[in-house]
């Protein structure tokens, strides 16, 4: 049997003699990675006209970060995305939380996601509408990623960022081949991330997490602000946004890993690989599948809690604003998305249409039976 996210989580489960102490939307998921496309979800029967074939199809769970169910939804998402997007060139910026941030992110992750998100944002927003910089109003797509390659815990941010913005109702376009000077883009969003701890501490929002004191909590303030070095990344201009889109989109949906990165040794241990991001060269790492399940319970999202925002002309109000600028550029206006991609045209896309279709005579497989999910016992 080959190794999954699925049968690893599946194992684990059946091997506990108590109840899994875990938080209640991590029980959802992990019960719905491993209820996917399995007979207790319910399905269908499709069945060829002529009777040649018949097929049983298993429902999904939908859970977007379950790695084999996400694939329509990350074309869709996708889709939605390149949509929106404008016709010009974009930058890509990386913001990333510093590690001895990393116990505040354990216990407060909701609040945390919402410090980061706004002091990025923010960052960009200010800067680009400085005229000393671009002085106009840029689109921004933020996107939330909370692992390493490895599954480790590393929150950050992947920025879109348009070369370019609106000044009233004239485009501008970004003159330059960087967005923003490194350094002034580090100060400020260090010195806004800062801010709005210590205004969480002091509201109560946010409190010091276990192994820390106030005074504790201060004195790293105050190194971070001073003698920590802050990673910003900030790549040179694109052609266009479509290929950090198709980046994101990899783990937007489907979650941190995909079932080909994974690899039985035996009941206790696995082998998990992955593409080290500096050499580009494949890894691999032995871990015990109980190290394993903890690192990817790590990035279970609490309900409600989003990891993909809109700033500036990319927010959803922004439509007549972006239509403007297509029009500026002599491009069409944003297209109305009526009906989301299909599953006919996505299996079409990925030459898979034949799973449609039946071997024999190539009709199409009818649809005649709903599998019913299995009712619990009272």
């Amino acid at each position: 049997m080959n190794t999954t996210v699925q049968t690893v989580l599946r194992d684990y489960v059946n091997q506990q003699t108590q109840r899994l102490n875990l938080p209640l939307h991590k029980l959802k998921a992990v019960n719905a990675l491993i209820k996917c496309r399995t007979a207790a979800l319910g399905g269908h029967v499709q069945r060829c006209p002529e009777g040649h074939v018949e097929r049983i199809w298993y429902n999904s769970c939908k859970y977007r970060y379950c790695p084999q169910c996400q694939g329509l939804e990350t074309a869709r998402w996708l889709e939605k995305q390149q949509n929106r997007l404008l016709p010009c060139s974009h930058f890509h910026v990386i913001f990333t939380l510093p590690h001895q941030l990393l116990p505040f992110w354990q216990t407060h992750t909701r609040l945390m996601a919402q410090l980061l998100f706004r002091s990025a944002s923010q960052t960009l927003l200010t800067l680009l509408n400085d005229p000393r910089f671009l002085g106009a109003t840029p689109g921004i797509l933020a996107c939330l990623h909370t692992w390493g390659r490895n599954l480790s815990l590393h929150p950050h941010l992947h920025c879109i960022v348009t070369a370019g913005g609106l000044k009233g109702d004239q485009w501008i376009s970004a003159k330059k081949d960087y967005l923003l000077p490194f350094q002034v883009v580090r100060s400020l969003y260090r010195g806004k991330l800062i801010a709005a701890l210590h205004q969480a501490l002091k509201s109560g929002q946010l409190h010091a997490p276990p192994g820390f004191n106030a005074q504790k909590v201060e004195n790293l303030l105050n190194k971070l602000g001073r003698r920590v070095k802050w990673h910003v990344h900030l790549e040179r201009q694109y052609a266009h946004g479509n290929g950090v889109l198709k980046y994101l989109s990899r783990y937007i949906k489907g979650g941190p890993i995909n079932n080909s990165q994974l690899g039985a040794v035996n009941d206790q241990q696995l082998v998990f690989r992955f593409t080290d991001h500096r050499s580009q060269n494949q890894q691999q790492v032995l871990m015990q599948r109980q190290q394993f399940i903890q690192r990817l319970l790590w990035h279970i999202n609490e309900p409600g809690q989003h990891s993909l925002r809109y700033y500036g002309l990319y927010h959803g109000t922004k439509q007549p604003q972006r239509n403007l600028v297509r029009q500026q550029l002599s491009h069409p206006p944003e297209a109305q998305i009526n009906q989301p991609l299909s599953a006919e045209r996505y299996l079409s896309q990925c030459g898979q249409l034949a799973r449609l279709r039946c071997p024999v005579c190539q009709r199409l497989l009818v649809t005649e039976e709903a599998l019913t999910k299995p009712q619990r016992p009272p």
